[in-house]
């Protein structure tokens, strides 16, 4: 029979073996406490117990445990809804802005220092120069130095590597290249169907990451996206739940947009395609809203180019068939009802 310990009686555990010692318990992407916890119940419990193991510093309990947590500070008001876990953050939280070009400098130089590697001249200042000031560019630098370190030669980190890769702005993109080059051919049809249903096609260029969520990409599409191996794994997008309790999938940065010229293609090819859906989604949005009023379904013209595009594309309209359908059937029943009149 398996033994579960809980997380109070570790720590006594630890305490028992090591009393002059102090533990320190280190969370990192505490938000994933939201984005990967359906239930709320759960997340709280789970609070409730972790909490338990570090008093705060009110408390007449002394303790030698310590908790560190990073989260986005997107997700604070959630944090914030716990009353428990709001009171510690009063009492602790610090905020971090943006890095200094200083401090950037120092992410980027001293690992390599410590393990008596160097970066060829001017190279350090070339990969600070193209981070410096593009706001969300520290994950991209964190991937950039990530693959030039896999391609260090002599412990030097050189110029030529550093153009291999593709520089802070194309690193993620020519790895996404070799990622999709290795799927099969089936697989890297759907991965076209994935990523151009992640992007809202904008002017020219100027195109946008949307969230999608499991029924809009449908199952198949979801296994590679979730598989081992597949996208997620790869770090090319990142699945969520939301606020309705749904998985959802997003491109890992807008960098990926921008600088995989696959996807630009993918993005040009289907752009009236996925235009048009997006306006029907709208609609949906509406005819959900109302309650599923007969008054906010498709009509004449766009009735019938819904019909023409789920004639040719209905693998990309799993999660808009019924509308259309229904909108189908309305028209159906209008029709038979005015030859009733006319006979």
């Amino acid at each position: 029979m398996k033994t579960i310990l809980s997380l109070s009686y570790i720590f006594t555990e630890i305490q028992h073996n090591y009393p002059d010692e102090r533990v320190l318990l280190i969370a990192d992407q505490f938000e994933e406490l939201y984005t990967l916890c359906i239930e709320e119940e759960i997340s709280r419990n789970f609070l409730e117990v972790l909490l338990s193991c570090f008093p705060s510093s009110n408390s007449k309990q002394s303790s030698s445990n310590v908790l560190v947590t990073t989260m986005r500070a997107d997700f604070l008001v959630k944090a914030l809804s716990y009353r428990p876990f709001a009171d510690r953050l009063q009492e602790t939280d610090i905020k971090l802005g943006p890095m200094s070009r200083e401090e950037l400098t120092e992410v980027i130089e001293q690992p390599v220092k410590k393990l008596g590697f160097k970066f060829e001249v001017g190279l350090a200042e070339r990969i600070l120069n193209d981070v410096e000031d593009e706001p969300g560019n520290l994950p991209l630098l964190e991937f950039a130095l990530t693959k030039l370190w896999e391609k260090q030669a002599g412990k030097q980190l050189t110029h030529d590597a550093y153009e291999a890769i593709g520089q802070v702005k194309r690193a993620l993109a020519k790895y996404a290249k070799d990622k999709y080059d290795k799927l099969t051919s089936k697989e890297q049809e759907q991965a076209q169907r994935i990523f151009v249903q992640l992007v809202y096609p904008g002017e020219g260029n100027k195109h946008t990451r949307r969230r999608a969520n499991r029924a809009e990409l449908g199952e198949d599409n979801w296994h590679l996206v979730t598989c081992n191996e597949g996208l997620a794994d790869s770090r090319l997008v990142v699945t969520s739940v939301d606020d309705a309790k749904q998985e959802t999938v997003e491109i890992v940065h807008e960098a990926l947009i921008q600088n995989w010229d696959d996807l630009q293609k993918w993005i040009e090819n289907d752009r009236k395609f996925r235009t048009w859906q997006e306006g029907l989604r709208f609609a949906i949005r509406q005819w959900q809203q109302s309650g599923k009023d007969k008054g906010a379904l498709l009509r004449g013209r766009q009735l019938f180019e819904a019909k023409d595009w789920l004639q040719r594309r209905r693998i990309d309209l799993e999660a808009e068939r019924e509308y259309i359908e229904v909108s189908v059937e309305e028209r159906n029943v209008e029709i038979q009802r005015e030859l009733k009149r006319t006979t």
